[in-house]
């Protein structure tokens, strides 16, 4: 059963209330954190994660990266912010470069979210997806289907999402990358929830460029 949360604090639908295992028939992913409680950061919980992943379809490869995440994966983020970093191997003799890599990477990477980091979490609340104007969703739409080639369909579910009671309820650059992270649980196979998850990470990683 894919980890989808089932009520705030991100209970799946194993009853499990800190889930790290995603899995479908045909690909897993799994994720390593530490156990400290965020506490009240302002950003609903964010924790520095790892994921390792392996596929038998598509890229057929093994891999890793290091990540953010809302608290108890309640909304499986990922972002690509500084730090951030993913290595894949297909199923060859490169996968034992990979593993070691992992290893090197662990070694180096801190389990705390710095300063620099949350500045830009919060420099993405205080940024508009769109300048202010009389039709806000249909100005985010017409963004995310001509700019980010997100489809009609998905741009306006995502609109929706970020006006969830679990996400910021506005379209910020912050609102839009959790409505989409929060699309990310209607992929089937975690390989699809990863790349949608993703995306997001590129629009948080842009606006913090300017």
């Amino acid at each position: 059963v894919p980890t989808i949360n089932t009520d705030s604090i991100g209970t799946n639908l194993m009853g499990n209330t800190k889930p790290a295992l995603f899995r479908s028939d045909r690909d897993l992913f799994t994720f390593f954190y530490s156990d400290r409680d965020p506490g009240d950061d302002g950003f609903g919980g964010l924790r520095k994660g790892v994921m390792v992943f392996n596929s038998e379809v598509g890229a057929k490869s093994f891999g890793f990266s290091t990540f953010y995440f809302r608290d108890m994966c309640a909304n499986f983020l990922i972002w690509d912010a500084s730090g951030v970093r993913t290595r894949r191997a297909r199923h060859t003799g490169r996968v034992k470069h990979v593993v070691r890599e992992i290893h090197e990477d662990l070694a180096r990477n801190s389990a705390e979210i710095t300063t620099a980091e949350y500045d830009v979490f919060q420099q993405a609340k205080e940024t508009r997806f769109v300048p202010q104007g009389t039709d806000e969703h249909a100005d985010v739409n017409k963004r995310l289907n001509k700019e980010i080639k997100v489809s009609e369909a998905d741009a306006r579910e995502i609109v929706d999402l970020a006006y969830a009671e679990e996400n910021p309820g506005d379209v910020s650059v912050w609102g839009v990358v959790n409505g989409i992270t929060s699309s990310a649980k209607a992929h089937r196979y975690a390989e699809g929830r990863a790349r949608v998850a993703a995306l997001a990470g590129r629009i948080l990683s842009a606006a913090s460029r300017g």
